[in-house]
């Protein structure tokens, strides 16, 4: 697959684009769950579920 040159090193997309959909789902569900149940062990489960979906999603080997 060509790299795409519009992406800085590191960020290329690859083929696993199921993959970086998982991890902007993982994002989105951090954001509701903060939105619906904020309290502070909902805010810690979703600031995981957040950066795990973006450490996720910028490394996708």
């Amino acid at each position: 697959m060509p790299r795409n040159t519009h992406y800085p090193i590191g960020v290329q997309p690859t083929a696993t684009t199921l993959k970086s959909y998982f991890a902007l789902f993982l994002m989105l569900y951090g954001t509701l769950l903060v939105a619906a149940y904020p309290t502070l062990g909902a805010a810690v489960i979703a600031t995981a579920a957040i950066v795990l979906g973006a450490v996720s999603y910028y490394r996708l080997d």
